[in-house]
């Protein structure tokens, strides 16, 4: 019974330390996004700025619109003979559709703000770009100064990844017509999640690779402990 016990503090520990660790680098990350987004947006440009507003005021007024305006009795009213005068509605604010374009929006907003906080660093910092592609954020770097519409397909296939998963865990749900349909929490969850994300590998999904690295998810927890024991045991030199 002892040993069970042990065994059972020894996974709540190592489960606990993963969350701390997860915890650690997802903080570290937005530190480090918030500080490059502060120094770059000291020497936006009027074009800049009020591309990034733009984008920031879509973003809200489509997340409103979803959050309050019901699409079903615009869908019920639809006809074959009105169809074209309801489809604009209908795409702004029925939940799945809506969610499709804030995924393209942050997406789009989170590659434009990655390309102008890394030209910002290099007139900063008086780095060449050369330089910092030879370092060891290379990929990070490649990734910063690919086009925002680069990065908006790459949010909207986390949308679609989001979709796939639906129809395969609940086939069928949705509303009277097929249509799956959400209420006012859902809509905010799941647009708040797939706009962060969205936006996460807009501006660089390297950082969903080092947070998965640092929790080493490929190796079993045995394993982890165990190298760390053999790394302790070397002889200094």
């Amino acid at each position: 019974m002892a040993g069970n016990a042990s065994d059972v503090e020894t996974s709540q520990g190592r489960i606990i330390r993963y969350i701390s660790m997860a915890g650690g680098a997802v903080a570290k990350a937005i530190r480090n996004a918030a500080q490059r987004v502060y120094n770059f947006i000291r020497e936006l440009q009027p074009r800049e700025t009020l591309i990034c507003i733009l984008l920031f005021a879509a973003w809200v007024g489509l997340f409103a619109a979803g959050a309050t305006v019901k699409s079903q009795p615009i869908i019920e009213n639809m006809s074959p003979n009105n169809f074209l005068f309801y489809l604009p509605a209908i795409a702004i604010t029925y939940a799945y559709s809506n969610i499709a374009f804030l995924a393209l929006l942050s997406g789009s907003l989170g590659g434009l703000l990655s390309n102008l906080s890394l030209n910002s660093y290099i007139t900063t910092t008086k780095t060449t770009l050369e330089e910092l592609l030879k370092g060891s954020n290379s990929r990070s770097i490649a990734y910063q100064l690919e086009p925002p519409i680069a990065s908006a397909i790459r949010s909207f296939a986390v949308y679609l990844l989001y979709i796939a998963g639906i129809s395969i865990v609940v086939p069928g749900s949705g509303g009277k017509g097929g249509e799956l349909l959400v209420d006012g929490p859902q809509y905010i969850r799941i647009a708040g999640i797939i706009s962060a994300v969205g936006f996460a590998v807009g501006y660089d999904p390297t950082i969903f690779t080092g947070l998965l690295a640092r929790l080493s998810l490929g190796q079993p927890a045995s394993d982890i402990d165990q190298a760390a024991t053999q790394e302790k045991q070397k002889p200094q030199s």
